[in-house]
C-alpha cells in the first residue's frame, strides 16, 4: 500500500509542478498575442510546452494507474493472508 501511496502522490506532484505551470504559461503566451502571429521566440516556448503538457500527462496517467494496480495487488495479498 506504501508503494501505491507514493506512486500516486508522485503521480499528483507531476501534475502540480509540472503541467500546471506548462499550462498557465502557454495560456499566457496565447492571451498576449491578441490576434498577432507569435514571435519566433514565443514559437518555440509555445513548441517546448506543447510537447511537454500531453508528456506530464502520460506521466502522470501511467503513475496513478501503477498506484491503483499496486493498491488492488495489496489489497488481494492482504486478504489471502488473513484468511
Amino acid at each position: 500500500m506504501f508503494i501505491g501511496a507514493a506512486l500516486m502522490v508522485i503521480g499528483f506532484l507531476v501534475g502540480l509542478l509540472v503541467s500546471r505551470p506548462a499550462m498557465r504559461e502557454l495560456v499566457g503566451i496565447g492571451a498576449s498575442l491578441k490576434g498577432q502571429p507569435p514571435t519566433p521566440e514565443q514559437g518555440a516556448r509555445m513548441g517546448v510546452l506543447a510537447k511537454r503538457i500531453p508528456m506530464a500527462g502520460y506521466v502522470t496517467s501511467a503513475l496513478l494507474v501503477a498506484a491503483a494496480i499496486e493498491m488492488a495487488i495489496a489489497r488481494y495479498i492482504q486478504e489471502r493472508i488473513a484468511a
